[in-house]
């Protein structure tokens, strides 16, 4: 049981590295996964009133 949690989380691993450097290698319309964070800001009023308190 456990070498199958080892081998599952290694799979899981090595799928997510791969998933995220092809979000990074691959642009979606002509924008990298950076740029397309950047394109879109906005800013969550409930985050700046509780972080007063």
């Amino acid at each position: 049981m456990t070498k199958i949690l080892q081998l599952s989380n290694i799979v899981g691993l090595l799928l997510v590295l791969t998933m995220n450097a092809l979000a990074n290698i691959l642009p979606i319309a002509g924008y990298n996964t950076g740029e397309l964070s950047d394109l879109h800001r906005y800013y969550c009023q409930f985050y700046y009133t509780v972080g007063r308190y």
